[in-house]
């Protein structure tokens, strides 16, 4: 299921070609390597958690702390859903900025939105 939503590539690169992606004033993220943000984000999660949450929880309670795949899963839909929501959220603004800019009929305006709320 949670293939639903990192297959939702094509979206997320029109949304943010359409926003502000400088990071600084000459450094400007291509709208297509938004997507890197996610791998990185879930290895880092992935190696914090192994590495330091379960090690920390284990000497926390005294005995060996996990959680079952089924908990995992669940947690991971509930973010995937969470990430969904967050991302319908971000569009109903950047549109309304668009609408309020009078940029909804030029498909080539840039809104002053950062394109960083698409990768939160």
């Amino acid at each position: 299921m949670i293939a639903i939503t990192t297959s939702q590539n094509s979206f997320p690169v029109l949304q943010a070609s359409s926003m502000d992606r400088h990071i600084t004033s000459n450094f400007e993220i291509l709208a297509g390597s938004l997507g890197m943000f996610l791998v990185i984000s879930l290895t880092l999660w992935i190696a914090l958690y192994d590495r330091v949450i379960l090690p920390l929880a284990s000497k926390v309670m005294e005995k060996p702390a996990y959680l079952s795949s089924k908990q995992r899963m669940g947690i991971g839909l509930c973010y995937s859903f969470l990430s969904m929501v967050v991302t319908a959220i971000v569009e109903r603004i950047r549109r309304a900025k668009t609408i309020e800019e009078g940029y909804s009929d030029n498909s080539h305006a840039v809104d002053y939105m950062s394109a960083l709320w698409v990768v939160a």
